[in-house]
């Protein structure tokens, strides 16, 4: 028997879940359980393309330790190629400034971006008239963003603070800029688009409602 919280705490998950100032935290779905399944689909995917050319069936295994682990991604990477732990930093990207960082605007919504090429900040600070900030050694590569990121958000915050949501985001779709505005699930699910995923099922007199688990298109 196995349960998903035990696996994040086993496998590094917790450990890096949270902010700085937290206790380790646990991600608020089953996350092992689902990458688990993945895994094992693929693997069940495989086993299928070899039986076209052999003929023979395979047994297909996966368990919820090995999944957990060869989902770390790029925090092993970072690990096992430097030694260093990866700690507690929220939602900030360990390798990317600025990525993560929880902004607000002037009309008290919330947002954060990811900024993933130096494009995109000549983008943002030009839309922020920060431009002059492209020439500071402190924000030149993303290497020393990283290493300042405190700092280049203070500005960057400062002017998103004085701009309404509806024009920022307009402005941040037209110039390709990476963002998000953070939604909680009432909001989420008044999009169309996460309406189609909706299904319905009829439980004695009630109706229940799910969230379909394929999130593929099949086409011919």
């Amino acid at each position: 028997m196995a349960y998903d919280l035990i696996l994040q705490a086993e496998t590094g998950f917790m450990s890096m879940n949270g902010d700085a100032d937290t206790q380790p935290t646990k991600m608020p779905v089953a996350l092992i359980d689902i990458l688990a399944a993945h895994h094992l689909k693929e693997g069940l995917l495989l086993a299928l393309i070899d039986r076209m050319t052999s003929n023979q069936g395979s047994c297909v295994e996966v368990s919820l330790y090995d999944a957990a682990l060869c989902s770390l991604a790029n925090q092993a990477s970072n690990y096992l190629m430097t030694g260093v732990i990866p700690k507690r930093m929220g939602s900030l990207h360990p390798n990317i400034a600025p990525y993560g960082e929880i902004f607000t605007t002037k009309d008290s919504v919330q947002f954060t971006i990811a900024i993933g090429s130096d494009l995109h900040f000549r983008k943002l600070l030009a839309i922020l008239n920060l431009s002059k900030l492209q020439d500071d050694d402190r924000f030149s590569t993303n290497q020393s963003r990283v290493k300042n990121r405190e700092e280049l958000g203070a500005y960057i915050a400062e002017k998103l603070n004085n701009l309404e949501s509806k024009v920022l985001f307009e402005t941040l779709r037209s110039e390709k800029i990476p963002y998000g505005e953070i939604k909680s699930l009432d909001k989420v699910f008044s999009d169309r688009n996460a309406q189609e995923l909706i299904r319905e099922d009829q439980l004695t007199n009630i109706i229940g409602k799910r969230m379909t688990s394929i999130a593929f298109k099949w086409k011919k």
